[in-house]
Protein backbone atom coordinates (compact mmCIF):
# COMPACT_ATOMS: atom_id res chain seq x y z
CA UNK A 1 0.00 0.00 0.00
CA UNK A 2 2.88 2.41 0.71
CA UNK A 3 4.02 2.44 -2.93
CA UNK A 4 0.48 3.07 -4.13
CA UNK A 5 0.13 6.06 -1.77
CA UNK A 6 3.47 7.47 -2.99
CA UNK A 7 2.45 7.04 -6.63
CA UNK A 8 -0.96 8.63 -6.05
CA UNK A 9 -0.06 11.61 -3.85
CA UNK A 10 3.60 12.32 -4.68
CA UNK A 11 3.72 12.05 -8.47
CA UNK A 12 6.41 14.76 -8.56
CA UNK A 13 8.61 12.78 -6.19
CA UNK A 14 9.24 12.71 -2.48
CA UNK A 15 11.43 15.29 -0.70
CA UNK A 16 15.13 14.42 -0.47
CA UNK A 17 15.16 13.47 3.21
CA UNK A 18 16.57 10.43 5.06
CA UNK A 19 12.95 9.40 5.70
CA UNK A 20 10.84 11.21 3.12
CA UNK A 21 7.76 9.34 4.23
CA UNK A 22 6.73 8.15 7.70
CA UNK A 23 4.74 4.98 7.35
CA UNK A 24 3.23 3.55 10.54
CA UNK A 25 1.87 0.03 10.33
CA UNK A 26 -0.64 -1.27 12.86
CA UNK A 27 -0.90 -5.00 13.42
CA UNK A 28 -3.81 -6.15 15.58
CA UNK A 29 -3.20 -8.77 18.23
CA UNK A 30 -3.95 -12.13 16.62
CA UNK A 31 -5.60 -13.33 19.83
CA UNK A 32 -7.89 -10.27 19.91
CA UNK A 33 -7.08 -9.67 23.56
CA UNK A 34 -4.39 -7.02 23.35
CA UNK A 35 -4.20 -3.70 21.61
CA UNK A 36 -1.86 -4.86 18.86
CA UNK A 37 1.46 -3.38 17.86
CA UNK A 38 2.67 -0.50 15.73
CA UNK A 39 5.83 -0.30 13.64
CA UNK A 40 7.65 2.46 11.81
CA UNK A 41 8.49 1.19 8.33
CA UNK A 42 11.51 2.33 6.33
CA UNK A 43 12.19 1.35 2.74
CA UNK A 44 15.56 1.18 0.97
CA UNK A 45 13.93 3.01 -1.93
CA UNK A 46 10.54 4.65 -2.20
CA UNK A 47 10.25 4.11 -5.94
CA UNK A 48 7.09 2.14 -6.79
CA UNK A 49 7.96 -1.03 -8.71
CA UNK A 50 5.44 -3.37 -10.36
CA UNK A 51 5.00 -6.61 -8.46
CA UNK A 52 2.75 -9.63 -8.51
CA UNK A 53 1.68 -12.47 -10.72
CA UNK A 54 -1.54 -13.16 -12.52
CA UNK A 55 -4.28 -10.64 -13.13
CA UNK A 56 -3.70 -8.43 -10.08
CA UNK A 57 -0.64 -6.22 -10.46
CA UNK A 58 0.39 -4.17 -7.44
CA UNK A 59 3.31 -1.84 -6.86
CA UNK A 60 5.78 -2.09 -4.00
CA UNK A 61 8.81 -0.13 -2.78
CA UNK A 62 10.35 -3.44 -1.66
CA UNK A 63 10.64 -5.12 1.71
CA UNK A 64 10.53 -2.68 4.64
CA UNK A 65 12.61 -2.53 7.79
CA UNK A 66 10.33 -2.47 10.83
CA UNK A 67 11.05 -0.60 14.06
CA UNK A 68 8.65 -1.25 16.97
CA UNK A 69 6.78 1.81 18.24
CA UNK A 70 5.25 2.37 21.66
CA UNK A 71 1.89 4.16 22.05
CA UNK A 72 3.89 7.25 23.11
CA UNK A 73 5.97 7.06 19.91
CA UNK A 74 2.82 6.86 17.78
CA UNK A 75 1.39 9.94 19.53
CA UNK A 76 4.33 12.15 18.44
CA UNK A 77 3.57 12.33 14.68
CA UNK A 78 -0.15 11.57 14.87
CA UNK A 79 -1.19 13.54 17.95
CA UNK A 80 -2.90 10.50 19.44
CA UNK A 81 -2.02 7.08 20.74
CA UNK A 82 -3.80 3.88 19.91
Amino acid sequence: MAAEVVREFFAGGLPDLPRPLLWIEYRPDCRRRGQGRCYLLSFATYLPNPEGLGFVKRVSPGAPEREPLSPEDVAIPTGEGW
